[in-house]
């Protein structure tokens, strides 16, 4: 398997929105992009998410020991 290190852009989602955007749309469909968490397969995407500040949201196939299946914050950095 091919795979390369996260970042806070890769994960971006192309079709963000801001609450302070105008004709905000009723509901968001986020891209979400595929991750590799400890071995284990899931999605996630980061972006404003239709909220005031940027979050990370992850969802995967397995529970993870300490995040659990899905897993969102706006308390993330990337090292």
């Amino acid at each position: 398997m091919n795979t390369i290190p996260a970042t806070e852009e890769n994960l971006r989602t192309e079709n963000d929105v801001h609450p302070f955007d105008e004709d905000l749309p009723k509901k968001l469909e986020a891209t979400m992009h595929p991750v590799l968490v400890d071995g284990i397969k899931g999605v996630a995407t980061t972006g404003t998410l239709g909220t005031y500040s940027d979050r990370i949201v992850l969802s995967l196939e397995e529970e993870h020991p300490d995040l659990g299946k899905e897993f969102g914050t706006k308390y993330f950095i990337f090292k």
